[in-house]
């Protein structure tokens, strides 16, 4: 994923630039869009902010981002999760097409970071590694967390829109892979009912827990969000997300779970 000399410097700019001023420089490279009223580009402005703010000031994640991705819950969610010892190294898996502002987030973290993708993460503040989460090239243990937020649902499935292959469906491998290399597991992946989405699967929770259990791993914590219109997302039930349907009534996955996972 090879950047232009005037597109790595636009990221590097939208990196390490403090906020307002960072959304600031991305709103000026995209004012054709903005001026155009392009809805998407709009609402990752907005999903920016509100994601930087609610990791700024802690406030609960419930009743907020109506209208807006699970992102603005995922990754609040994933980032508290986190160890706070500096020493800790962490990897991150399905880097490479993440949103600016969780790259942000990474690139501004204590710990040790690295990242692994199909595709080249190209984020020179950080080693990268470009492999398949269902074989990674480190050691049993190598890192205390491995972070993998909405990608374990992309693996080995139709990844053409990525320019990376796919292979079959794979997350029970990737996990197991992820439980190897990590002593925990952070986790977000779409939730609703089962479903084969062709570039993606969505989850119904038992059965991300199954796959969990046969990955030889454990889960800490599992949280579900769902989105409504009115209440944007909120904590649900396990049991009560079985209508929902990614893109419907949401603009991306309509809910997600969210899981800390740690090796038998």
């Amino acid at each position: 994923m090879a950047l232009s000399p005037l597109r790595r410097a636009y990221r590097g700019l939208r990196l390490r630039l403090p906020q307002p001023w960072s959304v600031a420089v991305g709103r000026i490279a995209y004012l054709p869009k903005l001026a155009a009223g392009d809805a998407a580009t709009r609402r990752e402005f907005t999903e920016e902010l509100l994601i930087e703010r609610l990791l700024a000031t802690g406030d609960d994640l419930e009743h907020v981002g109506a209208g807006l991705s699970e992102r603005v819950v995922e990754v609040p969610w994933a980032m508290r999760a986190l160890p706070d010892e500096a020493t800790a190294r962490i990897l991150d898996a399905g880097t490479a097409f993440a949103p600016v502002v969780y790259k942000r987030l990474l690139v501004r973290l204590p710990q040790a970071v690295e990242l692994v993708d199909l595709a080249d993460p190209d984020l020179p503040m950080l080693r990268s590694h470009v492999a398949d989460l269902r074989s990674l090239p480190f050691e049993s243990g190598s890192f205390d967390v491995a972070m993998c937020v909405s990608t374990l649902e992309h693996v080995g499935m139709d990844n053409e829109q990525y320019g990376v292959s796919g292979g079959g469906r794979g997350d029970v491998a990737a996990l197991a892979e992820l439980g190897r290399v990590a002593r925990r597991v952070i986790l977000t992946v779409p939730a609703g009912g089962d479903a084969d989405l062709g570039s993606h699967v969505q989850y119904a929770p038992s059965t991300l827990r199954r796959l969990v259990s046969e990955a030889g791993l454990r889960v800490l914590r599992f949280d579900v969000f769902a989105h409504n219109a009115r209440d944007g997302w909120t904590l649900a039930p396990e049991d009560a997300v079985a209508a929902c349907h990614y893109g419907v009534g949401s603009v991306a996955a309509a809910a997600v779970i969210c899981a800390e996972l740690a090796g038998d």
